[in-house]
């Protein structure tokens, strides 16, 4: 074998003994997450499309398979979509293609902006069975909750499966009543303009039912956070 210049040649006896019994070798991280968002914006590498109606992103399907059980059942699969490198994915409720395309950029990025994560961005972890996307959603949008977005955050958190924020928004809308009441959310709510909007009603109840009643002017209840002192 041929010798680098300048470098010392590798002795034999230097090298890792394959019997089994030899020490773990230990091992480091040199580069750290790679940051894939360059090939995702220039397309290159790209074998499979996500076509929404005025748009379409080219993406990896490695890159897919590895974030989304959604996409790794597909690619492995007998799915159509498979077979043609190319899925149509039509906007609805939350599930919008601006909030695919800042999920793609999560997958290639490995990382997102915490202000980013709202419900069109959980709709979208939530279809393509992205279980911590939508757990780092529920840690942000907690302490989010107000008397305008509580409801929708709550009908939300119960379509999409966020048992945590669900229970949290159900809390909020009890301390808060009065005040939640006026708002166009529980009048969504009522009139079951909200997808799903029967089922997080009557989560609400069942809370009630294990309540006296309402506080609607104890001094314990949560004061909404646009509310003043």
């Amino acid at each position: 074998m041929a010798n680098i210049p300048g470098a010392e040649p590798i002795r034999s006896d230097k090298l890792p003994s394959s019997n089994s019994n030899s020490p773990k070798a230990e091992t480091t991280e040199i580069f750290g997450t790679p940051n894939l968002t360059g090939f995702f914006e220039s397309g290159d590498f790209s074998d499979f499309v996500l076509r929404f109606k005025d748009k379409e992103f080219k993406v990896n399907r490695i890159v897919l398979a590895a974030h989304s059980d959604y996409f790794k059942s597909m690619f492995i699969g007998d799915w159509k979509e498979n077979k043609e490198k190319m899925m149509t994915i039509d906007e609805h409720a939350h599930v919008t293609s601006d909030a695919c395309e800042k999920v793609i950029k999560y997958m290639y990025d490995g990382r997102m902006e915490t202000s980013k994560l709202d419900i069109c961005v959980c709709a979208v972890a939530n279809m393509w069975q992205m279980g911590d996307l939508k757990k780092e959603c529920e840690k942000y949008m907690i302490p989010q909750l107000c008397t305008e977005n509580v409801v929708e955050f709550g009908v939300a958190a119960n379509l999409y499966g966020l048992n945590n924020l669900e229970t949290a928004a159900c809390e909020y809308i009890l301390a808060n009543a009065t005040a939640v009441m006026q708002t166009d959310g529980w009048n969504k709510l009522e009139n079951t303009e909200f997808p799903g909007s029967g089922h997080f009603f009557g989560e609400i109840l069942k809370i009630v039912t294990r309540k006296d009643e309402i506080p609607q002017n104890s001094s314990t209840a949560k004061r909404p956070k646009n509310e003043s002192t």
